[in-house]
């Protein structure tokens, strides 16, 4: 009797597990050259209108060389060397290679690993809630482009429009189908999400003359109410807001940062929207049940 993939999955728990940690790891590497190549690609892009905008023609400007996520084949950032596949197997080619380039001896950053088991520890979660359905497959493409989005706005604070925006496209699709939420709870959530913020930072920056936080804050919000819809919008900005005093308040105390110092919010506020993705029905049922006021 031939049984198809998900039965599978479903006869064998171990089996699914096991699948779910490798396509994490699998992912998490993909995702370090996202990490890596987007912020690149967009500073070639952004130069490049800017020397046609003004239409200078003799230029000194260096660029770097043209890339893409397929392009020029993974290699060394120092001596260039072009990395060969047994190399590039998730965290055992780190171990292997004992975190150095095999051509210069170039450390590599614990960010790679790193990024590779977080990956993995979050899909097999995802599995163990959602199962082998299509909620699992939608829920790791959500997960994979918040991991990317925060450590891209970690690094450069920026939350780039080619991934939130092909995110909160999606998330709106999806939902066609009632995957999280209905599509009209999904607009709506995409229209308060970003319109939410908007407000907030214009009426700040209104009353203190500083900016609260970015644009791509504003579209990344969109994303969750997009894919979780409105009702979750409230759980996910407190619990950021949350999250991100804690640390900002250990940052101040542990490494003497300024009250004025600048902290991305977006890894903040996909931590929240994951943990809203997961338990955020959960969450909401406990609160409303513990003030009396039921779901």
């Amino acid at each position: 009797m031939d049984l198809s993939v998900k039965e599978i999955f479903e006869i064998s728990p171990v089996i699914f597990t096991s699948a779910c940690i490798v396509v994490g790891l699998v992912i998490g590497s993909f995702l370090n050259v996202v990490i890596y190549r987007v912020p690149l690609f967009l500073d070639n892009l952004y130069h490049t209108e800017c020397i046609n905008f003004l239409k200078i023609e003799d230029t000194n400007i260096k660029f770097e060389e043209p890339i893409n996520l397929i392009r020029p084949r993974s290699h060394c950032p120092k001596c260039k060397i072009k990395i060969k596949w047994y190399h590039n197997i998730p965290v055992l080619s780190y171990l292997w290679l004992k975190a150095k380039c095999n051509s210069c001896k170039n450390k590599i950053s614990i960010q790679y690993p790193l990024i590779e088991i977080s990956t993995a520890c979050f899909f097999t979660i995802q599995g163990l809630y959602f199962g082998p359905s299509f909620e699992l497959f939608a829920s790791c493409i959500l997960t994979s482009a918040l991991i990317a989005l925060s450590m891209i706005d970690i690094e450069h604070k920026i939350l780039p429009d080619q991934i939130t925006l092909t995110i909160l496209w999606l998330g709106l699709n999806i939902n066609v189908f009632q995957t999280f939420t209905t599509v009209e709870e999904a607009i709506l959530g995409a229209t308060l999400g970003y319109t939410s913020l908007w407000m907030f930072a214009s009426i700040y920056e209104k009353i203190t003359g500083k900016f609260a936080m970015g644009h791509g804050d504003f579209k990344l919000l969109a994303c969750a109410g997009a894919w979780l819809g409105w009702q979750q919008l409230l759980f996910i900005v407190l619990l950021s807001s949350l999250v991100a005093s804690i640390i900002g308040l250990t940052l101040i105390l542990v490494k003497n940062n300024n009250r004025n110092s600048e902290l991305p919010f977006g890894p903040y506020l996909s931590i929240a929207i994951w943990l809203s993705l997961i338990w955020g029905d959960d969450i909401m049922i406990a609160y409303y049940a513990w003030i009396n006021l039921g779901w």
